[in-house]
């Protein structure tokens, strides 16, 4: 166990509903990132520069530092607070917000010969420079922001600022935080929370199977019940590594043995169907290797981090049907692709005698995507085929719903995968190569 894990550990444990829950809503606004200084720190020389140094003179919290920059006229210009690209910390007075102060505090003390640095420089939040902060250890400069993620005192902000230069070490930090349960990641450390004990599971749709960037509703957030009791949402809320936080309304329900979807963009709620009112797409496509991704936190009321996906996967990415699908391909219809939609299709069967559930999987094909719902199983000796155009589905026939062909005639790729970018299978034909 680390210091900064012992330290978060050994500290109270326990923060009031309302202090949580207004933690949320402060992380909401205060952590949106824009072009442009502020008008009280135009004149500090951060904002010139895609790299300057300085001097910590304070911590204000677990992603903000305040830096006596050099070359800064001391009697004209105050010490500049810095944000911390590519992290997410609690706000003050929340759980976890103590011990993630602290942590920065080891970091970056006071004293402490600091390196700051971002691809633009006019990058804000709030009026404050957001940079990559690297401390000196006297003979190197060392990440502040690394082992804030690694100790589990903060949630990834892939590509902050619009500087990917470090997402995937940060990915993967938080994605081994998060396998260890360590403090953010810890469900009940802010204390025991309402049906505690009830299994959850959240993952989003980041990629619709049409243009989401036209219809944010092609992209979604699921949360997944499966115990035999009703879970109430009255006081949670879910945010997204790309700095946005939704508050469930206090009518919303995850239904025993059943899920709850959120969509990013406009609509009526139900209990189980509810909408964001976004008028543009949250959540970034990955190509799982150069381009970042994002992430889905399940806060309860209590502050605890219940339920969360993180995608790509960059660590121990693994799938209980990695290896035990086939997958076929039929890219050139009978006829007219155009006039035989249904004519296309891609065929997932169990690769061995044993059945296969692809439930929640997702189908990939040319920039457009499929959803496997729940009760897709396939049994041994058994076909699933998806067809890419409109039809009534059955257990073994779905249609992806398209109104043109998918599938190029002279090569490509159709990929079965999990939503956070683990892939379970792959066919390709003609000029693709899996």
């Amino acid at each position: 166990m680390s210091a900064l894990t012992a330290f978060g550990r050994a500290t109270a444990r326990r923060r009031p509903l309302l202090a949580a829950v207004a933690g949320l809503a402060l992380l909401a606004s205060a952590a949106a990132v824009a072009s442009g200084p502020a008008s009280a720190a135009t004149t500090s020389k951060v904002w010139g520069a895609p790299v300057t140094y300085g001097t910590v003179v304070s911590i204000d919290d677990g992603d903000t530092v305040v830096v006596r920059v050099d070359g800064d006229d001391p009697t004209t210009v105050a010490p500049v607070h810095v944000r911390n690209a590519g992290i997410q910390t609690m706000e003050k007075g929340t759980c976890h917000a103590a011990q993630a102060s602290a942590a920065m505090a080891q970091q970056a003390p006071v004293g402490k010969r600091v390196r700051m640095s971002l691809s633009n420089p006019a990058m804000s939040s709030l009026g404050r420079p957001v940079r990559f902060v690297d401390a000196w250890n006297g003979s190197a400069w060392v990440d502040t922001q690394l082992p804030m993620l690694k100790a589990g005192h903060a949630l990834p902000m892939p590509g902050a600022g619009g500087d990917t230069s470090r997402w995937k070490a940060y990915e993967v930090a938080a994605q081994q935080a998060a396998k260890a349960r360590t403090n953010l990641w810890d469900t009940d450390f802010c204390g025991s929370g309402p049906s505690q004990t009830t299994p959850l599971r959240t993952w989003v749709n980041s990629d619709g199977n049409l243009d989401e960037s036209k219809d944010p509703n092609q992209e979604w957030v699921r949360v997944l019940n499966t115990s035999g009791t009703a879970l109430s949402l009255k006081g949670w809320a879910l945010r997204t590594g790309g700095q946005d936080s939704y508050f469930f309304p206090s009518t919303a329900v995850v239904p025993a043995g059943g899920m709850t979807t959120l969509f990013v963009g406009t609509g009526t709620n139900t209990t189980t169907r509810l909408y964001w009112g976004s008028a543009k797409s949250k959540f970034s496509n990955t190509n799982g290797t150069t381009v970042p991704g994002s992430g889905v936190y399940l806060y309860d009321p209590q502050g605890d981090v219940r339920a969360w996906s993180m995608y790509p996967c960059l660590y121990a990415c693994t799938d209980p049907l990695v290896g035990k699908v086939t997958m076929t391909a039929k890219a050139d219809a009978p006829g007219t692709d155009a006039t035989n939609l249904n004519g296309e299709y891609v065929t997932v069967r169990p690769a061995g005698a044993y059945s296969v559930d692809v439930s929640y999987r997702v189908m990939s094909a040319f920039g457009h995507t499929y959803e496997f719902p729940k009760g897709s199983v396939v049994r041994p000796g058994e076909l699933l085929v998806l067809r890419s155009g409109t039809g009534t589905s059955t257990r073994l026939t779905r249609y992806w719903g398209s109104a043109t062909p998918l599938l190029a005639n002279a090569g490509g790729t159709a990929v079965l995968r999990t939503p956070e970018n683990v892939r379970v299978g792959c066919i390709g034909w003609g000029t693709g190569r899996c």
